[in-house]
């Protein structure tokens, strides 16, 4: 199975796959995609990490949108492994530990309902606003790193934050996202630089689960959009 390096730029300006109705369980606003999700429910919540790298670029976000709270956990401990073994300095590997570590200890984090408690909801914020906070200030690490990092589910390959793209997988259904799906969160706005999370209205809400921002915790409400 090829792959295909691309800039995160180019990534997360095309992915599309997000939730559009907040009174059923959609896992796409394309239909052909979202069908595919309910039609392999079972096999995709019996997914591990290498399985879900596996799928095509139209599909994965669909489909860890299905993912249950331990997967999505699990998920996120094993992403940020693969992060910790790129070749960065010691101050940069012990900010990104803090991140797996912080992690590690919070699963109710992926709980479906978990931006529910405004309480909990909170503390994470304040970590993670100031998880990145630092990495700005102190590494110079930019959206176009930090996104990659903590905002994307693809492997990062390498500390200029390119990702792994899987776009010749045999598991697809296309080979581009339409750009008219809800692409980002205007909370958590992780668009590659020139780029910036704009509202659609066709958006605002409409995505009843989140899979945009930090640990694609955020509501997918807008578009990337040259500045």
């Amino acid at each position: 199975m090829k792959h295909k390096l691309i800039y995160v730029c180019l990534f997360l300006i095309s992915m599309g796959w997000f939730s559009c109705s907040k009174d059923e369980r959609v896992y796409s606003c394309d239909k052909e995609v979202d069908s595919w999700v309910k039609e392999n429910l079972t096999t995709i919540q019996k997914m591990t990490r290498n399985d879900w790298l596996k799928l095509g670029e139209d599909v994965n976000r669909a489909a860890y949108r299905a993912f249950t709270p331990k997967q999505k956990f699990i998920f996120w401990k094993e992403k940020m492994n693969e992060v910790l073994a790129l070749d960065w300095n010691e101050a940069e590997k012990k900010h990104i530990e803090l991140m797996y570590e912080t992690v590690s200890v919070n699963p109710q984090w992926f709980a479906s309902d978990f931006s529910k408690n405004e309480a909990e909801w909170e503390k994470f914020e304040q970590f993670t606003y100031r998880w990145v906070e630092i990495a700005e200030a102190n590494f110079g690490w930019s959206k176009n790193i930090i996104g990659p990092m903590i905002a994307s589910g693809n492997k990062m390959l390498n500390t200029r934050g390119e990702l792994l793209l899987n776009v010749d997988s045999a598991i697809r259904l296309r080979n581009v996202a339409p750009s008219s799906y809800c692409a980002c969160s205007t909370e958590s706005d992780f668009c590659s630089y020139p780029y910036t999370c704009r509202d659609n209205g066709d958006c605002k809400d409409k995505s009843g689960w989140p899979a945009c921002g930090l640990l694609l915790l955020y509501t997918c409400d807008g578009l990337c959009v040259y500045l």
